[in-house]
């Protein structure tokens, strides 16, 4: 089951603290999704990356560029 957890909610902690104690259990079904993913992101690359990115994450990796540019890094690395 999915569990959509936001930082802003009030019971944030607990619901996550919760979510990190539960046991899990990995299952085929599983497995399968994740063979499946790795398989489309290994045959149709950065496309099938932003599919999925717009799928599970809810984000559209258009609206940004993917790339920092080297300046950008280096300012980072800098500060």
């Amino acid at each position: 089951m999915v569990q959509r957890l936001t930082t802003a909610d009030a019971d944030f902690e607990i619901r996550f603290r919760a979510f990190l104690e539960a046991k899990r259990e990995v299952s085929r079904d599983v497995e399968a999704a994740v063979r499946a993913i790795l398989d489309a992101v290994c045959e149709r690359g950065d496309e099938a990356l932003h599919d999925y990115t717009r799928k599970f994450d809810r984000f559209d990796p258009a609206e940004l560029p993917l790339r920092v540019p080297a300046e950008e890094i280096e300012a980072a690395f800098a500060a």
